[in-house]
């Protein structure tokens, strides 16, 4: 009798409802950020702020190498002194020679396009100092891994970050991955205080997931903090625990094991 109260007990205790909940990696970003691209193609000379360093709107924060723009400006400006000169002396000669008088179009055409070139090269020369396009903080890892190296045009290089705009971003491994509701809870544990979590509320979670660099397949999830909250340094590290719907205690024990049983299984 004992045995089977006991085990109704544990059968009943097993449907009580409760909140499903994973946790994640997670870390602070920054929210509503502003990318520093490359303008063109060209090698980095220096970068002249440091990480988490505030800048100013306009202030020069990355310098490519100048001096193979700086030689084609030189060339061309020499080639558009030649071909002006050629001009003038042709204007001179076609008041008696009829021949040089029809080519004058010509050498206007070519010293026009020389000036061109030279205008094109000055611009290209001016964009090899990089400024940032707002003020906020540099948010980019380690300045020497940029030093030295070949860019492309258009290639990410830093974020301009507003400290005061940041939220919560992790990424749910699809093996621990639940239903989630975008303004659910979400608590975040920081590791520089993993005893004082921080509230948050879901905002976002991506409907495909993606390798990272660890090669896990994972889903993105971002949460916003509470507006009561101290806003934490971007770039600090964590763990993020997820809510999701309530489910009965069982499943919430049991749902890795079934989860892995049925994949190895394989129904």
């Amino acid at each position: 009798m004992a045995a089977a109260l006991a085990l109704a007990l544990l059968i009943g205790i097993g449907f009580l409802p409760v909140r499903q909940s994973v946790l994640a990696q997670a870390e602070i970003a920054p929210r509503e950020s502003f990318m520093v691209r490359a303008p063109l193609d060209g090698v980095v000379e220096n970068v002249l702020v440091k990480p988490n360093q505030t800048v100013v709107q306009g202030q020069t924060v990355v310098t490519l190498d100048p001096r193979k723009l700086r030689n084609q400006l030189e060339v061309a400006t020499r080639a558009e002194e030649s071909a002006q000169a050629e001009l003038r002396q042709a204007k001179q000669l076609a008041v008696v020679d009829q021949k040089v008088r029809a080519s004058l179009p010509v050498l206007q055409g070519k010293l026009d396009q020389q000036k061109a070139e030279v205008a094109y090269l000055t611009e290209q020369l001016g964009q090899t100092e990089i400024k940032s396009p707002r003020s906020g903080i540099a948010v980019y890892d380690d300045p020497n891994d940029w030093i030295g190296r070949p860019v492309a045009i258009g290639e990410r290089m830093m974020l301009i970050a507003d400290p005061d705009k940041v939220e919560a971003e992790a990424r749910l491994p699809v093996a621990d991955a639940i239903d989630l509701e975008i303004g659910g809870p979400v608590w975040l544990f920081l590791n520089i205080e993993p005893g004082r979590p921080l509230d948050a509320v879901l905002t976002f979670v991506s409907y495909k997931a993606q390798q990272g660099a660890d090669g896990v397949l994972a889903y993105r999830v971002k949460a916003r903090l509470a507006r009561d909250e101290q806003l934490p340094r971007i770039g600090l590290k964590g763990t993020a625990k997820l809510y999701g719907e309530q489910v009965p205690l069982a499943y919430a024990i049991f749902r890795r094991p079934i989860s892995a049983a049925r994949q190895w299984l394989g129904f």
